[in-house]
C-alpha cells in the first residue's frame, strides 16, 4: 500500500465516481482504476462497489476511508520534519466558516509563514455546519465555530484575568470534551442585507416583526446562524418567510444585492460593502466565535499549539486596528 494510492482512494470515495475523481486528479480513469485495484490487492479486500451510477465504499472501505486521513496526514508530518529536528513543522488543518475565512485567512497565512514556515497550512474554508461535522468527524485539526454569546464557555480559565488587554479578547475557555480545548475568539452583530428592507426601514435599522413577511434566503439546516435566526424570530412569536436555503455565501449576497430577498448576515460577510445592510432592533441576533482545538488528533502538536497562537494573535490585531470588519471583544 502506498500513501499516493490514499490519496487516489480519497478522492474516489468524496467523489462517488471515478471519472469525475480521474478529472480532479488529472489522470486517466484506467489508470486511477487500476491504483485502486492494486490498492485492494495490498490489503487483500473489496474496498469500492462499482456500478453504472458510481462507486461507493464497501464495509472495509469505509473503514479505510475513516483512517486514510490520519495516515496522510501523518506520513506528510513526517516528510516535512525529516529534514529538521529543531523546528516546528507539520501540518495542520482549519476549517473556516465562509465569512471567517474572508477575514481571518489571508492574515493567518502571513502570520504563519513570519513564525513558522516550517508549518503548512490546510485551510477549509466552508459554511459553519459543514466545518463543524469535519471537526467532529475528525477530519481537520482546528475550526472556528460559532454559538450564541447566552450559551456561555463551560468555563474561563483562572488565569484568564492576568493576561495582556490584546490575549485577554480572545481568552481561554475548556471544552466539555476533555478531548477538545476552546477558545473565544470575537462576537459579531447580525444585519440584514439587501435593498428589499430598504421600504420598512428607520434611520437604517429594520425590525424582526418587519422582516418576517419579506422573502429570507439562509444557510442550511446544518447551519448555527440558521437556528439562530429561527430562534430570534421564534422567540417574538413570528416565523420567518424563508425563501431558499443556501450553502454559498457569495450566493446569498449576490441574490440580497439584487432585491429579490434578503439576507441576515454579519458584517464580515459582505467585505467589499456591495450590498446595502440594515441594523437589525433585536439585540439577540449576535453570535460569537469560538476556535476548537483537538488535543489529541494532530500529527505535530507542536505545530497546531503554533497555529492556534496565530489565530488568537490574529484575531487580536484585527479587533484592534479595524472595525469594518464586524469583530468585537467577546463578552467572556
Amino acid at each position: 500500500m502506498e500513501v499516493q494510492q490514499l490519496k487516489y482512494f480519497i478522492s474516489v470515495i468524496e467523489s462517488g465516481s471515478l471519472s469525475r475523481a480521474a478529472a480532479s486528479l488529472h489522470m486517466s480513469q484506467s489508470a486511477l482504476s487500476q491504483q485502486m485495484r492494486a490498492l485492494e490487492r495490498s490489503l487483500n479486500a473489496t474496498l469500492l462497489e462499482r456500478s453504472t451510477r458510481g462507486v461507493r465504499p464497501t464495509t472495509a472501505g469505509e473503514s479505510l476511508y475513516r483512517d486514510a486521513f490520519r495516515l496522510v496526514r501523518e506520513f506528510d508530518h513526517l516528510a516535512t520534519s525529516v529534514s529538521a529536528e529543531t523546528d516546528i513543522r507539520g501540518v495542520v488543518s482549519v476549517g473556516l466558516p465562509s465569512g471567517a475565512a474572508t477575514q481571518l485567512a489571508a492574515p493567518l497565512v502571513t502570520w504563519v509563514l513570519e513564525h513558522y514556515p516550517g508549518i503548512r497550512l490546510e485551510l477549509i474554508d466552508a459554511m459553519s455546519g459543514y466545518i463543524r461535522e469535519l471537526f467532529d468527524n475528525g477530519r481537520i485539526d482546528v475550526a472556528v465555530s460559532y454559538e450564541s454569546p447566552s450559551d456561555g464557555p463551560d468555563g474561563v480559565e483562572s488565569s484568564h484575568e492576568n493576561l495582556p488587554p490584546r490575549q485577554r479578547a480572545v481568552g481561554y475557555a475548556s471544552n466539555s470534551r476533555q478531548d477538545v480545548s476552546t477558545y473565544p475568539l470575537y462576537e459579531e452583530e447580525m444585519f440584514a442585507f439587501g435593498d428589499i428592507c430598504s421600504a420598512h426601514a428607520r434611520s437604517g435599522r429594520v425590525s424582526l416583526d418587519d422582516l418576517a413577511a419579506l422573502p429570507l434566503v439562509v444557510p442550511g439546516l446544518r447551519s448555527s446562524l440558521r437556528s439562530q435566526i429561527e430562534s430570534s424570530f421564534r422567540i417574538r412569536g413570528l416565523s420567518p418567510t424563508i425563501a431558499a436555503d443556501l450553502g454559498s455565501l457569495p450566493a446569498m449576497l449576490e441574490i440580497a444585492r439584487r432585491g429579490s430577498a434578503y439576507a441576515i448576515l454579519p458584517l464580515s460577510a459582505d467585505r467589499e460593502k456591495l450590498v446595502p445592510r440594515y441594523t437589525i432592533e433585536e439585540a439577540s441576533l449576535r453570535r460569537r466565535a469560538v476556535l476548537k482545538v483537538s488535543k489529541t488528533r494532530s500529527t505535530s502538536p507542536g505545530a497546531l499549539e503554533a497555529v492556534v497562537q496565530g489565530i488568537r494573535s490574529t484575531v487580536s490585531i484585527i479587533i484592534e486596528q479595524s472595525s469594518s470588519t464586524g469583530f468585537l471583544t467577546t463578552s467572556s
